[in-house]
């Protein structure tokens, strides 16, 4: 993301143009759009994620397009290359998580932390609103720009790239999009501000092939702007009379390179201002424009018109199934990373940072889910996407997480699993095809460790759930304490049946403390990691349990509201529940009975 051209872009009066969007297609960032609704719409993320809510905030935005006869595509980002430059700038961003999970749960401070099963929810809200959406093969910027020109319509997201792409239909900042005006007053179109790359290039007398390289001279994720100080501080200041004030770097490298006659001119200059000869910052700038300058056809385009058109993932063949389960987003793109690259990283959450990794618990689902991503089809692997992608023995991993106790992200190497006791060698991507439903759902059960529970007499969508619920109440550390165990099955009961329960007796109970409850805290961060990793073990097994509707299995908001309620007064027991939340013999009540009263 080029630095301070959003600020420059938005201090000039002509570059953005008001607009009515109505009646055309657009295309969102997805990735971004996840994020956006926890941290501008006031969904409460600090408890581990208010679902509910979350997906409500979903829906009443796409319902305004709706309004407007808009339609969207969303693309989500696929797998990453995880090579040395990105693996340290990702576990830079996971440093400043951790802290931020620090901020949050002990000093009662400020933090962005996307909770853990966000994407779940996110993917499956728009399934269910009909959405178009995919997840791309690898980052989506490109594939977006693409599929934006392909139908001649804008892009909606707030990633400072955008400015400089040239897309035909232009780009709306989604902070200047008024998508509530369409729901509150029921309007045809939505009004917002219209950014076009040749209109800017017009303003500043700027020739449009020099907009990458301006990105590179403020500095973007391919180089930091450092890097060419000693031209800025030389030529650039020299040349251009601009003083000091907010965003004046990007304003005279703009002014600069509107003097200049052409591209390779200044790449010669941008060369010769490098101290040294680095050939790796060429390649770098190399790179950088060649991104800004894709003009490949939209991948993607074949897949919105039928979805039978699956397209291969470049280099990262899959079987068809699985595919299939990766374009709707339902298989993490974290799997084609441990397929073909052998790395992973464990995304950071609110947890209590002075314990182990909450992800210690959910440790044995993915040495069984890495065995069969790694499992051999029959024939030599190929088509890695890095070259020399196996540094590392055929069953081992590399993932990054937190070191246990600490604050600092380390690599450690995780022994994958080829066979597991009491059931056999793991099968192989393509083999599971050929595995029944209830062969994948018996390897799913012997990995939880759970046996001797009629599971299948529980709701369809709740035998996966509650399966893993007590792999979590067995292997959590330190144990879950039943008081917590309950207030977890009452929530997952209330976000199931919410009909039977009123706002006001919600309301009722005790806000969430100021001072979070440790215990509590890490124990539902491990509940999470559970549930990710065995809905990752699902998808990878094809998914012979249905996908459960996550936002019926966690509100972090409520969980923390109901533990505050009844500690050190009374168990959240089915007493409590019938005479506080739940109505007297009703489904939700005898549900929470059953769930209750399980082996656990």
């Amino acid at each position: 993301m080029p630095r301070g051209l959003t600020t420059f872009i938005a201090s000039s009066s002509t570059c953005l143009q008001s607009y009515e969007l109505r009646d055309t297609r657009v295309v969102l960032d997805g990735k971004w759009l996840a994020h956006w609704f926890f941290y501008n719409l006031g969904v409460d993320f600090k408890h581990g994620g208010d679902y509910k809510k979350y997906a409500d905030e979903i829906t009443r935005f796409f319902k305004s397009f709706q309004l407007c006869n808009v339609t969207p595509y969303v693309l989500l980002d696929g797998t990453d290359y995880l090579d040395d430059k990105k693996m340290t700038t990702l576990m830079d961003r996971a440093q400043k998580k951790v802290q931020d999970s620090y901020n949050i749960t002990v000093l009662g401070g400020e933090g962005r932390l996307r909770p853990m099963l966000a994407m779940h929810v996110f993917t499956q809200v728009l399934h269910q609103l009909k959405i178009n959406i995919a997840v791309c093969d690898f980052e989506a910027d490109n594939e977006i720009v693409d599929l934006a020109n392909a139908f001649s319509c804008p892009v909606i997201g707030e990633d400072s790239d955008f400015y400089v792409f040239d897309i035909k239909g232009g780009f709306i900042p989604m902070k200047n999009l008024k998508w509530e005006e369409a729901s509150a007053e029921n309007r045809k179109s939505m009004r917002c501000e219209l950014y076009k790359l040749q209109e800017f290039c017009n303003e500043f007398k700027l020739k449009k092939d020099m907009m990458p390289i301006l990105s590179i001279l403020v500095g973007n994720d391919f180089i930091p702007r450092e890097v060419f100080d000693s031209l800025y501080h030389g030529k650039i200041k020299r040349q251009v009379n601009i003083p000091q004030g907010e965003g004046v770097r990007v304003k005279r490298t703009v002014a600069w390179l509107a003097k200049q006659r052409s591209v390779p001119q200044v790449e010669t200059l941008m060369k010769r201002s490098l101290n040294y000869d680095d050939s790796d910052i060429e390649a770098r700038m190399k790179e950088s424009e060649e991104f800004y300058c894709s003009t490949k056809p939209p991948k993607l385009e074949k897949y919105f018109e039928n979805e039978a058109n699956l397209i291969d993932i470049q280099g990262c063949p899959l079987p068809g199934w699985a595919l299939k389960l990766y374009r709707q987003g339902y298989l993490q793109p974290s799997a084609v990373n441990i397929k073909y690259q052998r790395k992973t990283f464990i995304s950071a959450c609110v947890e209590d940072v002075s314990q182990p990794s909450c992800s210690n618990v959910s440790l044995p689902i993915r040495q069984v889910t890495y065995g069969i991503l790694l499992q051999s089809d029959g024939g030599a692997e190929e088509g890695a996407i890095e070259e020399g992608a196996f540094p590392h023995p055929h069953n081992s991993i590399i993932e990054i997480d937190r070191r246990d106790g600490r604050q600092d992200m380390s690599r450690r190497k995780i022994t994958a699993m080829d066979e597991l006791e009491n059931y056999g060698q793991l099968p192989s991507l393509l083999q599971v095809e050929s595995l029944d439903e209830a062969e994948r759902k018996r390897l799913i059960m012997e990995v939880l460790d759970v046996k001797n529970v009629d599971i299948e007499s529980l709701p369809e969508n709740l035998q996966l759930p509650v399966a893993i619920a007590m792999y979590w109440k067995k292997k959590s550390t330190p144990e879950v304490s039943q008081h917590i165990l309950n207030v977890v099955l009452l929530g997952m009961v209330v976000g199931r049946c919410g009909d039977e329960t009123t706002e006001e007796e919600v309301e009722k109970l005790d806000p969430p403390p100021s001072r979070m409850n440790l215990e509590l805290v890490q124990a539902l961060a491990q509940w999470q990691s559970s549930l990710y990793y065995g809905l990752q073990l699902n998808a990878v097994l094809n998914q012979p349990y249905p996908m459960p509707d996550v936002l019926q299995l966690y509100n972090g908001t409520l969980l923390h509201s109901l533990h505050a309620t009844t500690e050190g007064t009374s168990d959240v027991d089915i007493e409590w529940a019938r005479e506080n939340l739940l109505n007297s013999n009703g489904p939700a009540q005898q549900l929470f009975v059953q769930l209750t009263t399980l082996p656990w």
